[in-house]
């Protein structure tokens, strides 16, 4: 992904930040928004599917934590 300028990478970044607000709020996984996102921000596929698969993962490790903090 190549970014002309750095009004690309503000507007990449906003974009983010609503759909995990989106995400967040309706519960949804954040890589049925976001991977269709990267796509269209010309994201090659294979860094798209590691990406993420990051996000997923840190996703999970703060769900479990707070399961270990409820009790």
């Amino acid at each position: 992904m190549k970014f002309e300028s750095s009004e690309s990478i503000i507007n990449l970044a906003l974009t983010c930040m609503i759909a995990a607000i989106i995400c967040g709020s309706t519960g949804i996984a954040g890589g049925m928004v976001l991977g269709p996102l990267f796509l269209k921000y010309n994201m090659i596929p294979q860094i798209m599917s590691g990406t993420n698969q990051y996000i997923t993962m840190i996703a999970s490790i703060s769900v479990a934590a707070q399961f270990i903090f409820m009790e």
